[in-house]
């Protein structure tokens, strides 16, 4: 693998991420920038109903179909739940890819292809980039539509969280990878 959309002169590095860069790198490209919540159940309105995995609880449909698009969701109930891939189940808390409690202000998902985040001997290297008028944030997350120049923003828990973003392009610039 190597390192994609820099500009000419800056090392690649594969996923063995070993050391953290001397100098930051602008990206060649603009990277969409979306935003990505833990779905709040009293935000939604449509019918309950059951949700595979969960026996016993039902939920509204819209709540569980923005639970399958962001990952994670709190029912009205209080749990946080969680979609896997084929089906729901209950956690503790919000947890990005790489074991973090995603944070607004912080947490970032991204390709690992684009932007470093890789275990290497054990512990998470994480790529730290600022993202033109958002600011710098830590690759910690990911996700099946993150591919290629393409950034998912943490902003939180709710609708209301994201009541100003807009998608947009951004110039994004490599700090770090710690």
């Amino acid at each position: 693998m190597g390192c994609r959309g820099f500009r000419k002169g800056v090392v690649p590095w594969s996923n063995q991420i070993s050391a953290t860069p001397k100098v930051s790198a602008n990206y060649q490209n603009p990277f969409y920038c979306t935003a990505y919540i833990v779905a709040l159940e009293k935000d939604y309105s449509a019918s309950k109903v059951s949700a595979s995995g969960l026996t016993g609880a039902t939920f509204r449909s819209d709540f569980l179909a923005a639970v399958k698009l962001n990952g994670t969701g709190k029912a009205d109930s209080g749990r946080y739940i969680y979609w896997n891939g084929s089906g729901y189940s209950y956690i503790s808390k919000p947890t990005t890819a790489t074991g973090t409690e995603a944070t607004a202000g912080r947490t970032i998902a991204v390709d690992p292809e684009f932007i470093p985040r890789a275990k290497v001997g054990g512990n998470w290297k994480r790529a730290t980039v600022n993202i033109s008028g958002i600011g710098n944030r830590v690759a910690e997350d990911g996700g099946g539509s993150i591919k290629g120049y393409k950034i998912d923003v943490f902003m939180g828990l709710g609708k209301s969280t994201v009541n100003t973003w807009s998608n947009m392009n951004r110039t994004v610039k490599l700090i770090s990878v710690n």
